[in-house]
């Protein structure tokens, strides 16, 4: 959410996207005043609420980082993604969640 947020507001096209997260959030949050990056602090919470373990936790590696992005290029779920990230971009996901 934060990187597609961060790509929007970078002049993506697509301000009705950034419309949508903010209308998430203020679904998600109960705040009727919530914007996207509202959103985002609500689902980290939840993360870690949750206790939602690192990728690290199963095993994966800080060197196959690489190798899932491109995986991940070709899968489905990115093509429904309403802004093209970057390798850099999906990088530093990954590195966040690792």
């Amino acid at each position: 959410m934060s990187a597609n947020i961060s790509v929007l507001r970078l002049g993506a096209p697509g301000y009705k996207y950034l419309q949508r997260y903010a209308d998430v959030a203020r679904i998600l949050s109960g705040n009727p005043e919530a914007t996207g990056d509202d959103g985002v602090d609500w689902v980290l919470a939840l993360v870690g609420q949750m206790e939602i373990p690192s990728l690290r936790t199963y095993g994966f590696m800080s060197n196959d980082i690489s190798k899932l992005i491109q995986k991940s290029l070709d899968s489905s779920s990115m093509k429904g993604n309403p802004v093209k990230l970057s390798d850099n971009e999906l990088q530093d996901i990954m590195e966040k969640a690792y």
